[in-house]
């Protein structure tokens, strides 16, 4: 299991993605200036899991109950990790050919624009995992297969003015939309909290498809 706590990774020319990922989504993309509410850009057919509520309809059809975290913390630290590998094989064998695998589903991170590439009218993009906290416990996703490169292109006039805002060290937060479907073979991953005894992680395991990114209207700076 992956003890790393979360930072914020810069997406760079020479990152390597997961290995067990299939080919990775393109990660040069525009910068998209959103007026709406996020919700609204979800294709139909999409599960945005974005809240508690929806991200657990979504593990109920994918596993029927949650963990007993209880049970798999335990007072004997020495079996801990051997009771979490059980319960994942167990949980991995019974979700074979559950439709769930197959739909496709979109989740956000946190991401802010880095340095202006040099071939290119657009920012390096550095990425965070967020967090959802659910009544099943915490739910972060999982990257199967990340972008090698994630370079973010403003409109014309927009690129000027963020080029101006981060020369000055002034820090510029994106919304980085995926999308995807999860690994059948390895979907999910339980861990326990590093924030919290005792508290379980539920990290669901995706490959993506689609990579976008959005600056909110509100954010926008002026010129």
């Amino acid at each position: 299991m992956n003890r790393l706590p979360v930072l914020f990774i810069l997406a760079c020319v020479g990152f390597t993605p997961v290995a067990y990922g299939k080919d990775a989504p393109e990660g040069i993309q525009s910068l998209i200036v959103l007026e709406k509410p996020i919700h609204t850009v979800i294709p139909s057919g999409v599960i945005f899991l974005n809240e508690p509520s929806t991200t657990e309809q979504f593990l109920t059809k994918l596993e029927g109950h949650p963990p007993d975290w209880t049970y798999l913390f335990g007072k004997n630290v020495d079996e801990r990790y051997d009771r979490l590998f059980d319960e994942s094989e167990k949980r991995d064998a019974l979700r074979v050919d559950n439709p769930n695998l197959t739909q496709p589903i979109a989740f956000l991170w946190d991401g802010f624009l880095t340095s202006v590439r040099k071939d290119k009218a657009g920012f390096g993009v550095s990425i965070g995992p967020r967090q959802i906290q659910t009544s099943w416990g915490i739910v972060r996703f999982k990257l199967a297969n990340e972008p090698f490169e994630m370079t973010a292109m403003p409109p014309p006039k927009l690129f000027e003015t963020l080029k101006k805002k981060r020369a000055g060290k002034e820090e510029v937060a994106i919304i980085i939309l995926y999308r995807g479907t999860l690994i059948p073979e390895e979907s999910l991953m339980y861990d326990f909290s590093t924030a919290k005894e005792g508290e379980g992680m539920i990290l669901p395991i995706v490959e993506l498809t689609q990579v976008d990114y959005f600056l909110p209207k509100s954010e926008v700076p002026s010129p």
